[in-house]
């Protein structure tokens, strides 16, 4: 039932002229797809319990980005609002299951899930907007230069593991750049415990924290 970003034009104006991120891009490469609206969505695709629930079609929750575990497996989804949102969260993940363990990947950071191990430079973000504007390009309309494709995660809490830092290659240069306030300066510190200071230690992994871009509400 999902529908390429593009074909939503709220979804799409949203990406292009709020967050600087190009949907046609998000669609090339694959990066999250739509939810049509009036869609009928399972239980777990929704939020609430008995006559509370609603689907995240109606709760306005309709940008889905898939969430890969550390086997390069699709597990489930989190929905995001295109658009601000006054209170509640941002995102919802799927109804009833966890999601530890589990992050948005671009087609780069897929291929070191799958076993490749061609070292490249590496990007950890928090949120689904910082990291589709990562797996995109830096700005609008820009491209990587110098460094080829990064391989880009995106993160939130209890997303990073140990069983991920394994999966990246020898030599490679990995730059975490959370949010610039205090939960993003705890997600960072967690994703900088464990196996990957161990290997930043061992030589293995260089290691930079990287601060996103000004921006407004993401």
């Amino acid at each position: 039932a999902c529908a390429p970003v593009t074909t939503d034009p709220d979804v799409a104006r949203w990406l292009d002229e709020e967050r600087g991120i190009l949907s046609a891009e998000v669609e090339r490469l694959d990066l999250a797809r739509v939810l049509p609206r009036g869609v009928q969505c399972p239980a777990w695709a929704g939020a609430g319990d008995g006559p509370s629930w609603r689907s995240w079609g109606d709760r306005g929750a309709r940008l889905l980005v898939p969430l890969f575990d550390a086997e390069g497996s699709l597990r489930s989804l989190i929905a995001r609002h295109p658009r601000k949102v006054e209170s509640g969260p941002k995102s919802l993940g799927a109804k009833g299951f966890a999601r530890a363990g589990l992050v948005m990947a671009n087609a780069r950071a897929l291929s070191w899930l799958n076993g490749y191990t061609t070292a490249a430079v590496c990007f950890i973000l928090e949120g689904e907007t910082d990291f589709l504007l990562s797996a995109v390009g830096p700005e609008k309309g820009a491209t990587w230069e110098g460094i080829g494709t990064p391989a880009t995660f995106g993160i939130f809490e209890g997303a990073w593991s140990d069983a991920l830092v394994s999966r990246i290659p020898n030599g490679s240069s990995v730059g975490i750049a959370s949010d610039d306030d205090k939960a993003g300066d705890k997600h960072a510190a967690k994703a900088m415990r464990g196996a990957l200071t161990s290997r930043v230690l061992n030589g293995t992994l260089k290691l930079q924290r990287r601060r996103p871009r000004p921006k407004g509400d993401t």
